[in-house]
């Protein structure tokens, strides 16, 4: 649990929000287009600059963040360019533009209450997860302890 009187914790918080940023963006390129794939990918640019302005202003003593910054983008890259996704369309709502597996569809909170449905394709997300756990991690920021 992160203690929130801790000097870093402000930090941590930070990194959390940034990189929750690019974790909602990476889900919404599953199910996207090519041309909306580039938007959202261009669109994680501030996160990553947030990410790496972190690692270099306050975590300078994890060396291992910068790398895990670096494949973080690199993944996202390999997401965005999957070989089979048309290059315009609307988001898929059932089906995988790109490997064809049915998408998750996640509701979160209370059933009672009317939240918005996640959407994603879990087998495409997993190419950018090993570096987000990387980054999530006690190597990382720790924002895993949130």
């Amino acid at each position: 649990m992160l203690d929130p009187d801790h000097p870093m914790s402000k930090y941590i918080s930070a990194a959390a929000y940034a990189d929750g940023d690019i974790l909602e963006n990476a889900k919404r390129i599953t199910r996207s287009a090519r041309q909306d794939r580039l938007q959202v990918r261009d669109g994680c640019i501030p996160a990553f600059a947030e990410l790496r302005r972190l690692a270099r202003d306050h975590f300078a003593d994890q060396p291992a963040i910068l790398p895990a910054i670096d494949e973080l983008e690199q993944a996202l890259g390999r997401l965005v360019d999957l070989p089979g996704v048309p290059e315009k369309g609307s988001p898929a709502e059932h089906t995988c533009p790109a490997c064809g597996t049915a998408l998750d569809h996640r509701k979160y909170g209370f059933p009672s209450l009317n939240n918005p449905t996640d959407i994603y394709c879990s087998p495409c997300l997993d190419i950018i997860m090993p570096a987000l756990c990387e980054l999530r991690s006690c190597d990382g920021f720790r924002t895993d302890a949130i």
